[in-house]
């Protein structure tokens, strides 16, 4: 008796898939239930993630809270999972006044905060308050700066870039030995030097992002390519190249005086 060979190969194959079928198992995980009165406690997407603690002014700072039931007054105990080296004091929950949606975690820096260095600091809001389905997150992940920096001098910067002169103070670091001018161009965005007292002046790094964003281009950057200083005039001289991501706007020159 003859079997047709390709029946034979049919038959086998439907026997194995439904072999397969029997010992199928869904493995998908559900999606997590939230109840209804759930009030969605979450840090607002606002929150800054990198922070500059300046001893001199405050070694504190506040992240927001959001929630959507307002209602009710309301405690939400605040986890840390992150804290590095202990640098930092953490609330054990975030209070909700009655009838407001928003509230303030105010943190601070400890004594003993090492300076100078990236501190990374990791919370996390009790999930039994906090629902995945929304935009913003139970979680917050930071990272923080104490510095060092203090006062050095006051005087006059002129910017070829914006074409005027305005006040501006000159800071310096003894721990990293580095001179700077905080928020030179714009807030958060500071420009970096290496000084031996006499002429010789380096920049740390020569490109920066200068925070001006064209309205066209994008966000400029500048490159030092030369930096001097005068003792006699107390002025600083960078030769710099503007450029942003579709080329350069060529090189002009800023200086600094000191009063």
């Amino acid at each position: 008796m003859k079997f047709n060979k390709i029946y034979i190969a049919a038959l086998f194959l439907m026997t194995a898939m439904f072999v397969g079928c029997d010992d199928y198992e869904d493995n998908v995980e559900k999606s997590p239930e939230v109840s209804v009165d759930n009030p969605a406690v979450r840090f607002v997407a606002e929150n800054a993630t990198v922070i500059e603690l300046d001893p001199n002014v405050s070694v504190e700072f506040t992240l927001t809270v959001t929630r959507d039931d307002e209602t009710a007054a309301l405690d939400v105990p605040v986890i840390v999972v992150t804290n590095t080296e202990n640098s930092f004091i953490v609330p054990s929950s975030v209070t909700f006044a009655a009838g407001a949606k928003t509230a303030n975690l105010t943190i601070s820096a400890t004594d003993d905060a090492p300076k100078v260095t990236d501190l990374d600091l990791v919370l996390k809001l009790d999930e039994s308050f906090t629902t995945p389905y929304r935009t913003e997150y139970p979680m917050y992940y930071g990272t923080v700066v104490v510095t060092d920096w203090e006062q050095f001098a006051t005087g006059s910067y002129f910017s070829s870039w914006y074409g005027q002169s305005y006040s501006q103070i000159l800071q310096y670091s003894p721990i990293l030995d580095q001179y700077r001018f905080p928020d030179l161009m714009s807030d958060g965005y500071h420009f970096v030097f290496a000084w031996d007292g006499a002429s010789a002046v380096t920049p740390v790094p020569e490109k920066v992002k200068t925070g001006y964003v064209h309205s066209t281009y994008g966000m400029v950057s500048a490159t030092t390519s030369e930096a001097t200083y005068d003792v006699a005039s107390k002025m600083f001289t960078f030769t710099r190249e503007w450029t942003v991501d579709a080329g350069s706007f060529g090189k002009d020159i800023d200086t600094y005086t000191m009063d």
